[in-house]
């Protein structure tokens, strides 16, 4: 059930990105890792790719520091060190522009008892414009499914 939560976010935010962008013929959206819950993070961030490669509508690129045109943007002087580590919104334009990505998604997942909820923010790279989107999947009867399940509702 997270998953579809996810998927109907991912479609949500596809829907509200500008026209123009998606006129291209495939915007390109740079993926910083899911914040929050550390158990079930990682598997929203995987979710949350797979559902944004999922419509072959647009290029994703997971962020990692290692990247090597983020290597280079370094010795090129574009990005520094500290541009990598932090969250803050124009060190992550910085980033996104020099890995030429319309879009960069931030995004958080929070849970409660059985319920998995996540906020994804798709920001605009040249502009600095967001479109927040979120997300929230309960399991259909209480104690059915466990939150790692849920999560992929929410990335879908």
């Amino acid at each position: 059930m997270k998953l579809a939560v996810a998927q109907v976010c991912c479609a949500s935010l596809l829907a509200a990105m500008p026209l123009a962008a998606l006129a291209a013929p495939r915007p390109h959206v740079l993926l910083f890792p899911v914040r929050g819950d550390a158990a079930l993070a990682a598997a929203a961030t995987q979710a949350l790719k797979a559902s944004l490669k999922q419509g072959n509508t647009v290029t994703v690129t997971e962020f990692r520091a290692d990247l090597p045109s983020l290597r280079r943007a370094i010795v090129e002087r574009t990005v520094t060190r500290s541009d990598l580590d932090s969250e803050g919104a124009e060190a992550r334009r910085r980033v996104g522009a020099a890995l030429e990505a319309d879009f960069y998604l931030e995004s958080d997942i929070l849970t409660r008892e059985d319920a998995v909820a996540l906020r994804t923010e798709a920001v605009q790279v040249a502009t600095g414009r967001r479109f927040p989107f979120s997300a929230e999947a309960k399991p259909a009867e209480p104690g059915a499914a466990g939150r790692e399940s849920l999560v992929l509702s929410v990335a879908q």
